[in-house]
């Protein structure tokens, strides 16, 4: 009669597997070598897209699989292609893409300007497009974005982030006029408490293009410069687009 081998199986509590070797399956064992416990797991892939609103199954990185080809192709989970957006979007895309690009981007040209000074977007902008759209709505025509704080960056002044950094809503739609008085390079007096550009002064006082910037320069006080009406003879000249200034050089 015949005697029958017994089969050996793993060590671990409930499983039923062929041993191998180490008291343990081959599954087992791959584990106890590669992380050394027996009873390792991998955590589970959530079933569906971890970006907002996308109800896809994840296939791959918590992605679905449009998500994960972006985040391959462009480095963004959330990057749309001109293509991918309606006209109304468009404008709007562009100009978050833009925002992003001047300060993350090393490449851009304004990056010298924006991200190596520092400046930057706020997690939830700089994560979502949709946020993005949802606080600041569509451009209106004619207008751009704009920081309040020329010195603050991109910040939407809710988010987790703008919340426990204590960063205000910085961001507004402006026109290219207000916009380029919102720079660096723009010069402040301050008269009376009040603080404007030279460009603002100018046009509030009816002053002609850099007569504040000549009156300056030649020794005259903020308030002189400021307040210190033209002349007829200068008025004359400035409508008729002339830049000969009077004989005696004074105002």
């Amino acid at each position: 009669m015949e005697r029958t081998k017994s089969r050996r199986t793993c060590s671990v509590s409930g499983c039923d597997r062929t041993h191998h070797a180490r008291t343990y399956c081959a599954l087992h064992l791959k584990r106890v070598v590669a992380r050394g416990d027996p009873l390792f797991e991998l955590p589970k892939q959530p079933k569906v897209c971890t970006v907002e609103s996308c109800n896809q199954t994840s296939l791959a990185r918590r992605l679905c699989s449009g998500h994960y080809h972006r985040l391959m192709r462009y480095g963004d989970a959330t990057f749309r292609p001109l293509n991918d957006l309606s006209k109304v979007d468009m404008p709007v895309y562009r100009v978050w893409n833009t925002m992003r690009s001047r300060c993350y981007n090393r490449n851009s040209k304004s990056y010298a300007d924006y991200g190596a000074r520092g400046i930057l977007v706020c997690k939830a902008w700089r994560e979502s497009y949709g946020n993005f759209i949802t606080d600041m709505g569509d451009r209106p025509g004619g207008m751009t974005i704009d920081r309040i704080d020329n010195e603050c960056g991109y910040t939407c002044g809710h988010c987790v982030e703008c919340r426990s950094e204590n960063w205000p809503s910085n961001v507004q739609w402006a026109t290219r006029r207000a916009q380029a008085r919102n720079t660096r390079r723009n010069r402040l007096l301050t008269l009376d408490g009040t603080t404007k550009t030279v460009a603002e002064w100018t046009e509030l006082r009816g002053l002609g293009k850099g007569t504040i910037h000549d009156r300056l320069e030649r020794g005259w006080s903020i308030e002189q410069s400021i307040d210190t009406p033209m002349k007829r003879e200068q008025r004359y000249l400035m409508k008729k687009g002339s830049t000969r200034r009077p004989k005696n050089g004074k105002d």
